[in-house]
């Protein structure tokens, strides 16, 4: 990369978080502010996460040009901590992060906790400045907690892969009638538990395999101790826990679906998700998507949910070969269950 092409980026990135001002002049606590080729800079993404700002770096990038981006961050938002994660390809051609962390900041793994707190729409979220735990919320599930939170009054809530329960309170913030957040990390659900403490409302966390939480839900619903959900969040990373190739997501993706499909209720929702750029960029996704709903079982009827402006940035049609935002689907039942 030339050095013209290193200033004319630096500009670039200038220009794009300079979109995302309010008209007050300020930004969202919780926003994109570089959503990659779509803000004519390819391989970049940078995110606010209220006092923290996230830029990670996808492609190739001289340290000239990388010290030039956290410039641009730190002029824009002098009070922030500027956290940055470049991919770098390791032994056997493996990709890891190599981690630049603001001034006088320990190395990652020595680093005591901070917390810092973020707000998004009237929800109060913890922020946490360590890296390795991605800082507590993912920008690209915005405009789906927005979604959730409008589409959440009355409804039985199971938020899979709860992660730190963001979908979870969005929620229960919004008037569900219960809520439910599964994941395998005792951890994280402990850090749902502030936010929701944080936000003064209160659900439940179950600290199990989410295969295996849907495959006991079943059998309670088939004895008649349990509720069916009315709204299910299957929110999966592209790697989850599991032995072999069932730590793929995507090796398992059909059976988490099959699961959902048969303890939602009759009428309910299912928010899905897909993290996985290569299965979306393959066509793969889609393609176990339709061999589940072709199968005989609740029907239900599949729309595309929308990415937030700011995630889709400038150019949504642009595409990066570098990274893929998060994708999104509803999938609302339209009747009662067809026997097998």
């Amino acid at each position: 990369m030339t050095r013209g092409s290193e200033n004319q980026w630096g500009q670039a990135l200038e220009k794009a978080v300079l979109r995302r001002q309010n008209p007050d002049g300020g930004w969202p606590e919780i926003c994109r502010l570089c959503a990659g080729a779509a803000d004519g800079i390819p391989g970049v993404i940078c995110d606010r996460l209220g006092s923290v700002i996230w830029l990670r770096i996808y492609s190739d990038l001289e340290p000239e040009a990388l010290r030039e981006f956290i410039g641009v961050v730190e002029s824009s938002f002098k009070t922030a901590r500027v956290f940055c994660s470049q991919r770098v390809r390791e032994a056997k051609g493996q990709a890891g992060f190599r981690w630049i962390l603001p001034q006088g900041r320990p190395p990652a793994s020595s680093a005591p906790f901070y917390a810092s707190r973020a707000k998004e729409r009237s929800e109060v979220f913890e922020i946490c400045e360590r890296p390795e735990d991605d800082f507590g919320i993912y920008v690209d599930s915005r405009s789906a907690r927005n979604w959730v939170a409008e589409n959440s009054y009355g409804e039985r809530v199971l938020n899979l892969f709860a992660y730190t329960c963001g979908f979870g309170v969005a929620s229960a913030c919004n008037g569900a009638v219960s809520v439910c957040n599964v994941d395998v990390s005792k951890d994280y659900l402990t850090w749902g538990r502030r936010n929701a403490a944080l936000n003064r409302v209160d659900f439940s966390v179950v600290p199990e395999d989410c295969l295996k939480f849907l495959q006991r839900l079943r059998r309670r619903l088939e004895r008649g101790v349990a509720q069916e959900p009315t709204l299910i969040v299957l929110d999966p990373p592209a790697f989850i826990v599991g032995k072999g190739s069932r730590r793929v997501t995507r090796n398992v993706l059909e059976e988490l679906l099959q699961l959902c499909r048969g303890v939602l209720a009759p009428g309910g929702k299912i928010l899905l998700s897909c993290n996985d750029a290569t299965q979306l960029r393959n066509g793969g996704f889609f393609r176990t998507c339709d061999a589940v709903l072709q199968t005989p079982g609740t029907p239900l009827i599949q729309q595309p949910l929308l990415q937030s402006t700011d995630v889709l940035g400038e150019n949504p049609e642009a595409i990066d070969p570098h990274h893929s935002a998060a994708a999104f689907w509803i999938l609302e039942a339209s009747g009662k269950r067809e026997k097998a």
